[in-house]
């Protein structure tokens, strides 16, 4: 038997999260230092704003991505959408390149 809420609020914690990891794979495949083991979130959006430009929409993510990870805010529907248009919309402006 599963309790629902709890198994809501951990795959819901990991959206977020999970698209930031594709991000993440994303500068990896594209080559830029993006070593998810060792380069900071900082590091990374910042060698991704450089070659792709999308500021505005990179430090969202990013801000969005640490608040929901060191637990600043709980994970809402709205926050996943924003996550997954954000990877959708930074994806599509890579793939131009």
């Amino acid at each position: 038997i599963s309790c629902g809420l709890v198994g809501t609020y951990n795959v819901a914690k990991r959206s977020v999260r999970y698209y930031f990891r594709k991000f993440l794979k994303l500068c990896v495949a594209f080559q830029l230092p993006a070593d998810e083991r060792s380069a900071s979130s900082e590091t990374v959006c910042s060698d991704a704003v450089r070659s792709w430009g999308m500021e505005e929409e990179i430090t969202a993510f990013r801000d969005l991505y640490r608040k929901v990870r060191y637990g600043e805010k709980e994970e809402t529907e709205a926050f996943k959408r924003e996550a997954r248009e954000i990877y959708k919309k930074v994806k599509k402006k890579a793939s131009e390149r």
